[in-house]
C-alpha cells in the first residue's frame, strides 16, 4: 500500500450481508425433505407481503433461484458440514484481520475449491454470490454511488490511487472506480458481498496488475497483505522511503547512454514485497521515471537560472536542496520526483552538471 484509506461503512451492504449469514445460520436445521420457504429461513424486512424475497420491497426472481437451488444441496448435508461451512460464513466476517496475521490458517477453507468440496457441488455458491454481487454493484438501490462519494471525499486532496501512488482516482461527479475485492471474490466467494473486503482503485491497479492474484497466498505459501483501510482520520501515509540507488542516469555512461532505473523500496519487509508482486509496483515505478525524468530536470535547471542559480555545481545542489522541499511537502504526489532529485544531487558530477544544464537548450 503507498497510503492507507478511510473505511466507508455502508449499512445497506452491511444489510444483504446479514441477511445472508443470517440464512445459513436457519438452514443449518433444514432436513433434506424441506421445502424451501423464505419466510423460514428470513427475516421480514428482506421478503414482501407475500413472503418473497424482496429486499427493495419487489419479489427478485434471481436471488429466489439462487437462494433455492443453494437451499436444496446445502440441506443434504450432514449436520456437521452445515456447521463447518456455517463457521467459515462467520470467519469470513473478520476477513480483515486474516490479511496481516499470517499464522490463520484457515483462511484457506475459505477458498472456493474447498467450499465446493463441502457442499458436494461446483455450481450452487458461486451462482449464488455472483448473483448477489451484481445486484449489489449494479443498483444504486443499495446506495453504491453514495458509497463512492463518501470514499472519495475523505481521499487527500492528491486523489492519488493509494495502491499504487500514480493514477488519480475518479472523479465522483464524473462516475466511479472499480471496487476491487481485496480477497478476489472468484476464489473466496463468502467475501463476496462484505463491505470490508472492497477497495475502490484505479482501474490499472486492478484490471492490469492485481487482477485475480491471491492475496493471502503465493504458490501455496502464506504471506502478509497490508489491509489498506484506517477507521478514522482520512487517510494514513504509509512509512515508505523510494531512492534510486544503483541507477545510472541517462545521457552519462557510453555503454548505457539511455540510462537505467532501479527502484527500492524502503523497509524490504513482507508488507512492502506483497505489494511489490500484486501491482508491480517496481516495473511501474522504473517506467514512470523514465518518462518524466526530463521534465523534472528540465524544471529544475529553468527555476535555477532564473537567479543563476545554475552556473557552477554547488551553486546548483544548494538551490536543488531547496528547491526539492517544494515538492517533499507534498510527498503523497510527488515521490519518485524527490527520489530524482536526490539521486542526482547524491550523483551530481560536472558530466551530470553538464548534460542536466543542456536540457534546457534542447
Amino acid at each position: 500500500m503507498y497510503y492507507l484509506y478511510q473505511y466507508v461503512k455502508n449499512n445497506k451492504f452491511r444489510s444483504l450481508n446479514f441477511h445472508f449469514a443470517y440464512f445459513i445460520r436457519k438452514a443449518i436445521n433444514a432436513s433434506k425433505d424441506d421445502e424451501f420457504i423464505p419466510a423460514n429461513y428470513f427475516y421480514k424486512t428482506f421478503l414482501n407481503e407475500d413472503g418473497e424475497i424482496a429486499p427493495n420491497k419487489k419479489f427478485n426472481q434471481k436471488f429466489h433461484v439462487a437462494f433455492e437451488n443453494f437451499f436444496n444441496v446445502f440441506k443434504k448435508l450432514s449436520m456437521v458440514k452445515k456447521k463447518e461451512f456455517y463457521d467459515l460464513v462467520i470467519l469470513t466476517q473478520s476477513i480483515n484481520k486474516c490479511f496481516e496475521n499470517t499464522s490463520i490458517l484457515t483462511v484457506q477453507n475459505l477458498q472456493i475449491a474447498y467450499l465446493n468440496n463441502l457442499l458436494g457441488n461446483n455450481k450452487v455458491l458461486k451462482e449464488l454470490m455472483d448473483v448477489l454481487w451484481l445486484n449489489l454493484s449494479s443498483s444504486n438501490v443499495w446506495d453504491i454511488s453514495t458509497h463512492y462519494s463518501d470514499f472519495y471525499d475523505f481521499l487527500p486532496s492528491t486523489k492519488v490511487c493509494p495502491f499504487c501512488g500514480l493514477m488519480k482516482i475518479t472523479d465522483k461527479d464524473l462516475g466511479r472506480e472499480d471496487y476491487d475485492h481485496i480477497a478476489y471474490k472468484g476464489n473466496y466467494p463468502l467475501s463476496a458481498i462484505l463491505d470490508i473486503n472492497f477497495a475502490p482503485t484505479c482501474c490499472k491497479c486492478n484490471r492490469n496488475y492485481k487482477k485475480q492474484q491471491d492475496v493471502f497466498y503465493k504458490e501455496g505459501v502464506r504471506r502478509f497483505y497490508k489491509y489498506p483501510f484506517v477507521l478514522k482520520g482520512g487517510y494514513s501515509m504509509q512509512t515508505l522511503e523510494i531512492n534510486l540507488n544503483g541507477s545510472t542516469h541517462p545521457g552519462i555512461e557510453e555503454t548505457c547512454i539511455e540510462g537505467n532505473w532501479i527502484i527500492n523500496i524502503c523497509p524490504d519487509n513482507q508488507s512492502t514485497k506483497t505489494w511489490e508482486e500484486i501491482y508491480s509496483i517496481k516495473t511501474r515505478y522504473s517506467s514512470w521515471v523514465k518518462i518524466e525524468w526530463t521534465r523534472w530536470a528540465k524544471e529544475l535547471v529553468f527555476a535555477a537560472s532564473i537567479d543563476n542559480n545554475n552556473t557552477d555545481e554547488e551553486k546548483f545542489i544548494s538551490y536543488m536542496q531547496k528547491y526539492k522541499t517544494t515538492y517533499s511537502n507534498f510527498d503523497l504526489e510527488y515521490p519518485l520526483r524527490i527520489a530524482y532529485y536526490n539521486f542526482i544531487e547524491n550523483c551530481m558530477s560536472k558530466k551530470l552538471f553538464n548534460y542536466i544544464n543542456s536540457l534546457l537548450i534542447a
